[in-house]
């Protein structure tokens, strides 16, 4: 008789589907611990509106609090991050819908896709969405407008609050 558990599965998506949100876990978790160190981080939520959602005190904010919706992307390869693979893995698709759900809200907030990995240094696309400034480069804007297939003043907005985050490798959080 054969172990089910020895016999390599036909598809295997739920392993990684998993190990996506181990890793979120683990991103979260730094928020958290952050909160129970008494700094300024007063709220996180996890998997409502984005993958991750960090409240931090901040006198200068609407309501006293500045929000931070995070969707999280992961990967197997450890090749930077360039313009092109942030488009393939839809984080901007994610963050526009929550823009489209918080524009008008009145909140004080960032949209923010947090990357497994490091940046291309050498992309200026992907830079200058990590710095907030896509709405100033025209050949992002084009290209974020086509690829959201929106209005390009809505996706200027939007980009003025997109930022992108570098994070550790997932084998460096204990993720495997």
């Amino acid at each position: 008789m054969v172990d089910p558990i020895a016999t390599a599965a036909l598809n295997d998506s739920g392993s990684v589907t998993l190990r996506g949100y181990e890793y979120q876990t683990h991103v979260a978790a730094q928020a958290v611990l952050e909160m129970l160190a008494d700094e300024a981080v007063r709220h996180v939520t996890c998997e409502h509106i984005e993958d991750v959602i960090i409240a931090r005190s901040d006198g200068q904010a609407k309501g006293g609090l500045f929000w931070e919706f995070q969707q999280i992307k992961t990967r197997e390869v450890a090749t930077p991050w360039a313009f092109r693979d942030v488009l393939a893995k839809r984080p901007l698709q994610s963050l526009w819908r929550t823009y489209g759900t918080l524009k008008d809200q009145g909140l004080s907030y960032r949209l923010t896709a947090a990357v497994e990995g490091f940046l291309d240094p050498a992309d200026a696309l992907v830079t200058a969405l990590a710095h907030g400034e896509g709405a100033d480069n025209e050949h992002c804007m084009e290209r974020v407008t086509a690829h959201l297939k929106a209005d390009a003043k809505e996706v200027s907005a939007f980009l003025g609050l997109i930022r992108i985050q570098e994070l550790p490798r997932s084998v460096f959080i204990g993720v495997k």
